[in-house]
């Protein structure tokens, strides 16, 4: 197999490029759909160091604001600016509201046995005296 040659800065940033319009184009896109569609026209295959170095490339975009890049699922999901301004905020759903309440009501056992641990010991203290 041959060893392939390092990308250079200006490749990258080619790539960078063109991940980017390409996402302004389609408005939201998987990793996956980046690199198994357009791989072609990106320069780059199916391997896992290509899609590290997309996905590297869409980590500076999201940090420089040009696209949205979060995961979604078992997905990371790029999505352009404009279609994150059209995304209604709708209410919570009630499945995230149900994880939440379950989440505080742990915290509230936990915390309950806490304050029983430490009263006893201050109990335990004071009968030592």
């Amino acid at each position: 197999m041959d060893k392939r040659r390092r990308r250079t800065l200006v490749e990258i940033r080619q790539i960078r490029d063109q991940v980017k319009s390409m996402v302004d184009k389609h408005g939201e896109l998987t990793l996956s759909q980046l690199v198994g569609r357009y791989g072609n026209l990106l320069g780059v295959r199916d391997t896992p160091s290509d899609k590290n170095l997309v996905k590297k490339q869409l980590d500076r975009l999201s940090s420089s604001g040009d696209i949205d890049f979060t995961k979604v699922g078992r997905d990371l999901v790029a999505k352009s600016q404009s279609e994150v301004a059209e995304e209604p905020q709708g209410p919570p759903s009630l499945n995230a509201l149900r994880a939440y309440a379950r989440q505080v009501e742990e915290f509230a056992k936990t915390l309950q046995q806490q304050v029983k641990t430490l009263v006893r010991m201050v109990e335990n203290v004071q009968a030592e005296e």
